[in-house]
């Protein structure tokens, strides 16, 4: 392997607050670097997905102002612990699906921007990629809260968020929306509309039922 994935889900992060629980992630990041002698990529940092939040940040989900400062201190404790052993950052991911929290556009990007130049400020060597799930976009037809995936990272784009790349959760063959089966003709028409971008494309999760 040329390097290893460690997850963060910030629920097992910092499942209380303001009290982290960094000791499995030291182990796995301490064996790759040491043992294995492979780069690692960390993340996502952000995710808002129901099994990634920590019951205590629901407290703020309708107050965005206040919101946003758990998520910079979390992101920066994160990165100021792991930045001499992680090469690349997934710095957030699905906040266009927005199934937990109630953001609004502008918001979305507000934290997607926040993500990227807190982690780029603190490890300025450090790869930034931004996760895109759900990439076919059906979520959107039963969500208008949501932002369809692409609409997204063109507007990281446009907004001049500086990224390295863009990562594509593919994970298909299950009851519900965005992860149908599809073919590999579907797949690869997927990855060209992505590229479209201008940046590297990271196939950051590939999952299909056994």
């Amino acid at each position: 392997l040329d390097f290893v994935t460690v997850p963060m889900r910030w629920v097992d992060m910092e499942p209380t607050e303001g009290k982290y629980a960094f000791a499995k992630t030291d182990r796995w990041i301490e064996w790759a670097v040491r043992q294995a002698k492979v780069g690692v990529v960390a993340g996502p940092l952000i995710d808002f997905r129901e099994l990634c939040v920590p019951e205590w940040l629901y407290i703020w989900e309708h107050d965005y102002e206040t919101l946003r400062e758990p998520v910079y201190e979390h992101v920066k404790a994160l990165v100021t612990r792991y930045r001499r052993t992680v090469s690349r950052w997934t710095v957030c991911s699905g906040l266009h699906v927005n199934e937990s929290f109630a953001l609004t556009l502008e918001r979305m990007m507000d934290l997607t921007r926040l993500c990227a130049v807190l982690v780029k400020k603190l490890h300025p060597a450090g790869k930034v990629q931004v996760e895109i799930s759900r990439p076919w976009g059906e979520y959107h037809a039963r969500n208008k809260r949501s932002m369809p995936p692409k609409m997204y990272a063109d507007a990281v784009a446009q907004a001049g968020v500086m990224v390295d790349a863009y990562g594509l959760r593919l994970q298909l063959g299950q009851p519900d929306q965005g992860r149908l089966t599809r073919d590999l003709m579907a797949l690869s028409e997927l990855l060209d509309r992505y590229a479209e971008l201008d940046r590297p494309i990271a196939v950051t999760a590939m999952g299909v039922p056994s």
